[in-house]
């Protein structure tokens, strides 16, 4: 188990620019992709961060995804979310399209503008798409390339995995017990290749 995103989230309380932007390069990749597959995700969130337009009730599109992206750089930068979650659909709606969403003074204009144009209450005028997410100056001089990105070295992961809480917090969640009904023994030792399996 190598954790997530999450889990390093907790170990470090907020991430640096720097370190934000090979993150959102990454996750606004992923987003992209999806989309150019026609799959809207509706879930990237740690918490019930919805869009106003989902907590309304209304008709919403791929520009839902790009405000959760919104609130979770916003929520990795600062170590809070913007806006406390609410069990209340209609509560949540009202903090939702009441809150300013102030930015911390310490950002990066350029950080500032991105997270105000994901954060855009409007999803019509909202930044939803990947080549506009792209153009932002807080991504001045980043490759978006799939290769690079992956091969970029990532120190500030691999120092949060010697933190002392690591090994606890990458498990946070998992139980055998979700397993109950699976042969596990079977699966962990069951055939990895076509020739392990007998087929030619």
């Amino acid at each position: 188990i190598t954790g997530d995103l999450h889990t390093y989230w907790l170990l470090k309380g907020h991430f640096g620019e720097e370190e934000l932007r090979l993150i959102a390069a990454e996750l606004g990749s992923a987003l992209g992709f999806l989309h150019d597959l026609g799959i809207m995700h509706r879930d990237i969130k740690y918490m019930g961060e919805i869009s106003p337009e989902i907590l309304s009730g209304g008709p919403y599109n791929h520009a839902t995804d790009w405000w959760s992206l919104g609130i979770m750089l916003f929520s990795l930068a600062t170590g809070e979310f913007p806006v406390p979650a609410e069990t209340d659909h209609s509560l949540m709606l009202t903090k939702v399209r009441d809150f300013s969403y102030a930015l911390p003074e310490t950002f990066s204009s350029a950080l500032i503008l991105l997270l105000t144009e994901l954060l855009c209450k409007n999803p019509v005028n909202r930044l939803r798409n990947l080549e506009c997410f792209k153009m932002q100056a807080f991504f001045r001089g980043t490759s978006f390339d799939p290769y690079i990105l992956q091969k970029t070295p990532v120190e500030f992961i691999l120092e949060l995995r010697t933190h002392p809480d690591w090994a606890a917090k990458s498990k946070r969640g998992f139980s055998l017990d979700h397993f109950d009904n699976f042969d596990c023994e079977q699966i962990l030792h069951s055939p990895t290749t076509p020739t392990e399996m007998n087929i030619i």
